[in-house]
């Protein structure tokens, strides 16, 4: 029996087709000539990361959900691969050193019971006390936070171990909607507002960061316009810092801290 010969340009497009479903992300052999410049022959902008489209077999530029080094939260944060935002402010010593141990990848790891950095480096963050406190206040106990989580000596507090904070930690790279900051905003005023804060390397002058945590710590702070806002919302972060900091590189438009 005979087999009907495919005509040579079905024979192609089909194994092309094979071909770019299993070659590796970045390889430009498989771009569509028909459809222009694409994200495998092109650079992803700034904000976006080339990732693979299982849909069409192509790499695609989609946005960075970390922005490179700030957590999930706006585009105005530094991406640190420059000396200024996206909005153009020049930020000092913008962190460019590589993150010295990977965030948590999923939920595998998070165990019934953990508390403190165990909780917060191993489990996605989710609200567990409604009328909880929020990112910056003060706290003694986990009960007190919304995120159930109150941690002293976090790089917010310039390392303080006396000083408890609630946060949430907004590098968490799950899927968990509540991870970025701006979750909370408008909570509890129409212009409160929670910025990712993320601890420096030591390889950009952070001396004060402890090497044996598993990772850096991405945390959400409270916005500010000026030390008095800071203040009235926690004494104990009483300076409204809107450029990086020793230990910390912090979103322009201001987050409270306390300074070493």
């Amino acid at each position: 029996m005979s087999i009907a010969r495919v005509p040579t340009t079905w024979k192609s497009l089909c194994l092309r087709a094979l071909l770019c479903t299993a070659l590796p992300l970045g390889l430009a052999s498989c771009a569509d000539s028909s459809a222009g410049t694409s994200a495998a022959t092109a650079t992803c902008g700034t904000g976006t990361v080339k990732q693979f489209d299982p849909k069409t077999g192509k790499p695609i530029c989609v946005a960075d959900s970390d922005l490179g080094n700030m957590g999930n939260d706006s585009g105005n944060l530094s991406d640190g691969s420059g000396s200024t935002d996206a909005s153009g402010t020049d930020i000092a010593k913008v962190d460019t050193g590589s993150d010295t141990g990977s965030d948590t990848g999923g939920t595998s790891a998070c165990k019934p019971g953990m508390t403190g950095e165990a909780k917060w480096f191993n489990c996605p963050p989710t609200p567990e006390h409604p009328g909880g406190k929020l990112h910056g206040q003060a706290c003694a106990t986990d009960d007190e936070c919304l995120y159930g989580i109150c941690l002293f000596g976090l790089p917010l507090a310039a390392y303080e171990k006396t000083i408890g904070i609630c946060s949430k930690n907004c590098g968490f790279q799950g899927t968990n909607p509540s991870t970025s900051c701006s979750a909370e905003d408008a909570n509890p005023g129409a212009l409160d507002a929670y910025y990712c804060t993320m601890e420096r390397t030591a390889s950009v002058g952070n001396a004060m960061r402890d090497p044996s945590k598993p990772a850096l710590f991405k945390m959400c702070g409270h916005n500010c316009k000026n030390d008095s806002d800071c203040k009235t919302w926690n004494p104990d972060l009483p300076t409204c810092a809107k450029s990086s900091t020793q230990a910390l590189s912090t979103n322009p438009n201001g987050v409270c801290v306390r300074l070493p």
